[in-house]
């Protein structure tokens, strides 16, 4: 984890993002749920690129496997969740 010295990402020449994704997810058990997509498809939110909302993946989410079906054994609040945004002017 890089909580003090984040990387930086500049746009390509090209005037297009790296191979950087955004999303949703959550914590389950040390494994990690969720949902992304390539900056490029990316909904801007302010200043911020992000994708997705907990709620809706939760409610579309059939569940193919235990870590997925225990997801959805709960509120999709239950267990911790984040989301990974990208700042791209800062």
């Amino acid at each position: 984890m890089r909580v003090n010295n984040p990387r930086e990402f500049r746009l390509m020449a090209d005037g297009s993002y790296p191979n950087i994704k955004v999303g949703i997810f959550w914590s389950i058990d040390d494994v990690i749920v969720g949902d992304g997509v390539y900056l490029q498809e990316a909904e801007e939110y302010g200043d911020a690129l992000q994708y997705g909302e907990h709620y809706d993946f939760w409610e579309k989410l059939k569940p193919v496997n235990d870590t997925q079906m225990k997801l959805k054994s709960h509120a999709y609040d239950f267990y911790p969740r984040g989301r990974m945004v990208c700042f791209p002017k800062r």
